[in-house]
């Protein structure tokens, strides 16, 4: 009798252990709790908000599409300049939609963009930051031109970062007057399709002597034949008055949460090859499901990734609306089920960018990259729950599915 009795206590035991363990499975990487910003940026963040300054950063590329660059405040970072000065780089990325819908596309810039944040002897200035790097941007140390707007008073500067013999290399191959006064430089975004997916491609040009914007003819190697279009351009003024020389942005751009904090001048932060967007990556939260039949339905709306790379530029893809069914089994309740579905989509946006960082020199083709992430999260749902599918295209169609919002960056 004994023997029997712990035989089953034996049993029970290790069902326990296999649930345990089945749950930290499905558990893997999914946490409940968002993220919060430091002291120091959240109150920047204000009052960038407060002064609506985000209005600027919206720009139409024709009568129909509308780019919007997106502080991401979660990369910020902070380069004390003396005693006094305090300035903070904020990342800026785009996101593009159609009558007020976000979808796919790949964007190539040759500048990286963010909010400026001067502190300085109590009061805060916000730039819109342009660096034009004159070099791959993966390679450690800024060497090129900083393009300023205040966002209060509108007024541009250029300054420049690198050797001399660098700046008089730029300047002669446009300009042939001694000395003048003042140069012309020039950012333009321009459209087209390629590889059947929108493409946004940004240039630049100058020094000039001449106000008419000149920007270099997009040339992207995976669509050579490819038609470009400028949608928009800015024009910077340098005089030579630019304002107290505000330290250079950290290159390579930093990757991942780099959440504030103060960092020595001329740091480098890893940021070579292919990321995760910190924003738009993993999921996290909770999923509301309803009971039909054998199976667990949701609607999951705003899903969505994004891989970066400093030199391939940015690959986003909006998958809107999807429609996931996870078949009932005899551990499966919403909880698990949403653990399951957030588990293998984790899971899949690591598999994708450990392959796009096993061929670091293979620039991806959009459609692909998106077909083959697609696929992978449909069979590593599969795997782990057996008779799972996902449309992806668009909500459930059964009556009181419930929609849940997708949630990213999480802790």
């Amino acid at each position: 009798m004994k023997k029997i009795t712990l035989f089953v206590v034996m049993t029970l035991i290790l069902i326990g252990f296999v649930i345990v363990q089945s749950c930290k499975k499905n558990n893997r990487e999914i946490e409940l709790k968002p993220r919060g910003l430091s002291v120091e940026i959240e109150e920047i963040k204000n009052q960038f908000t407060a002064l609506n300054y985000q209005s600027s950063l919206e720009v139409n590329l024709n009568d129909s599409v509308t780019q919007v660059l997106y502080p991401y405040w979660k990369r910020a970072y902070q380069i004390k300049q003396g005693d006094s000065a305090v300035y903070t780089y904020i990342r800026l990325l785009p996101k593009l939609y159609t009558y007020g819908i976000p979808f796919n596309y790949v964007y190539k810039n040759a500048g990286r963009n963010y909010i400026l944040a001067e502190q300085k002897n109590g009061k805060t200035n916000f730039f819109k930051a342009t660096a034009m790097d004159a070099r791959d941007p993966s390679i450690p140390g800024f060497i090129g031109d900083l393009l300023l707007e205040n966002l209060q008073t509108h007024k541009s500067y250029v300054l420049h970062f690198g050797n001399e013999k660098y700046r008089k290399a730029a300047i002669s191959n446009d300009i042939n007057a001694a000395d003048p006064q003042c140069y012309y430089y020039f950012t333009c975004t321009w459209g087209g399709v390629c590889n059947s997916i929108v493409t946004i491609v940004g240039s630049y040009g100058g020094p000039s002597l001449y106000s008419t914007v000149t920007c270099t003819y997009p040339s992207i190697p995976e669509c050579p034949s490819a038609s470009w279009s400028i949608t928009h351009s800015t024009t910077a003024i340098d005089c030579d008055d630019p304002p107290s020389l505000v330290p250079q942005p950290v290159t390579p751009d930093p990757t991942g949460i780099v959440g504030g904090g103060y960092i020595p001048i001329g740091t480098t932060i890893p940021g070579s090859g292919f990321s995760l967007d910190p924003v738009k990556g993993h999921m996290c939260g909770v999923i509301n499901w309803l009971r039909v039949g054998n199976a667990y339905v949701a609607t999951i709306s705003g899903v969505g990734i994004m891989f970066l790379h400093p030199q391939y530029g940015i690959y986003n893809f909006e998958m809107n609306k999807i429609c996931v069914t996870i078949p009932v089994n005899y551990l499966t309740n919403q909880r698990t089920a949403t653990n399951a579905f957030i588990a293998n989509w984790n899971w899949t946006a690591d598999e994708v960018l450990a392959e796009l960082q096993a061929n670091p020199t293979h620039v991806p083709v959009a459609k692909d990259l998106l077909d083959r992430f697609k696929y992978l999260l449909v069979q590593n749902l599969i795997a782990t729950d057996p008779g799972s599918s996902i449309n992806f295209m668009g909500p459930c169609l059964g009556a009181g599915v419930p929609t849940t919002p997708a949630e990213y960056d999480c802790y």
